[in-house]
């Protein structure tokens, strides 16, 4: 072995005949064997290692300088951060099985599968943006931007239940333009060249009563909207319609009990009113005129 004060390299097998003293005055650089894993239950830093045991950290902030961070068992990258947005990437699929927080006012909540609080500077700013596209190759096709459902269940001593419920708020000082519960539109694509049926801005599909029937039903009701100091509060306004035909209203079956037709003024003496007498739906029409501009106006059906 070397001799001490004299160059040369010690070699792990020699360290045992070494003193304290002798190693003292030698290098790193000298040694010779540091790679030798004689003792495979200390892990080597610089060195791929694989770890059966569980490992603590307390207190610890740690650094991560590669991505990805975490692998899965076949290698396939599944977490990776970076300095730069996105600062975290998961690829694959994400199961929670408790609550989740997004946004700088949010925090998990009991009562919310997920709660989205946030404040935000941006034009447009919105809590959750969802664009999915349907993309099957052959068979039916139903694509939903937003499917879900509210389920009352358990014994509560009332119950009170809404598929979809919001708010829009007007809370600044600035000028608002629009104010609106609900915004929906319809659309075709520069690629929908196909034949396309009917239309829907809003559909109320057929109500399934599987258990106890409700007293009353009602498709739509509209409560008090308007109040002290509102100048105009409408019911329902449509606007007229552009179409070969347009019917701005119609309720009833097939033959409705009453159409209202659209698109162009009525001729001289008629309306754009139509009502069923027995099983006729008949044109609304004006009788007896007085030009002299007094007395009335009748209305007649005719034959």
């Amino acid at each position: 072995m070397p001799e001490f004060g004299k160059a040369g390299a010690f070699s792990c097998s020699e360290l045992a005949f070494c003193s304290l003293g002798t190693l003292g005055i030698r290098t790193h650089s000298l040694l010779t064997d540091l790679l030798a894993h004689d003792h495979t239950i200390y892990p080597r830093k610089a060195v791929a290692e694989s770890i059966a045991g569980q490992w603590t950290f307390d207190d610890v902030i740690a650094t991560i300088l590669r991505t990805p961070l975490i692998k899965d068992t076949s290698g396939n990258d599944r977490v990776a951060i970076a300095a730069a947005s996105p600062h975290v990437v998961i690829t694959g699929d994400l199961d929670v099985s408790a609550h989740a927080a997004f946004g700088n006012g949010s925090a998990p909540n009991a009562g919310r599968t997920i709660n989205i609080i946030d404040t935000l500077a941006t034009h447009p700013a919105t809590a959750a943006y969802i664009l999915v596209t349907g993309n099957r190759a052959a068979g039916p096709q139903f694509t939903y931007g937003f499917s879900g459902g509210a389920v009352a269940q358990g014994t509560p001593s009332s119950a009170y239940v809404y598929g979809l419920y919001y708010f829009a708020q007007h809370n600044t000082p600035s000028s608002c333009y629009q104010l609106g519960g609900i915004l929906v539109t319809i659309q075709s694509g520069a690629s929908g060249v196909g034949a396309l049926g009917a239309a829907r801005g809003l559909q109320l599909s057929a109500a399934y009563w599987g258990g106890a029937k409700p007293d009353i039903v009602m498709g739509v009701e509209q409560e008090q909207l308007g109040g002290a100091g509102v100048v105009t509060a409408y019911g329902y306004k449509c606007v007229d319609q552009t179409a070969t035909t347009v019917r701005l209203l119609e309720l009833g079956p097939a033959t409705p009990y009453l159409r209202l037709l659209g698109g162009a003024d009525p001729a001289a003496n008629q309306s754009n009113l139509l009502l069923k007498l027995g099983a006729a739906l008949k044109l609304i029409t004006e009788y007896g005129v007085d030009t002299a501009g007094a007395g009335y106006r009748a209305l007649r059906v005719p034959n």
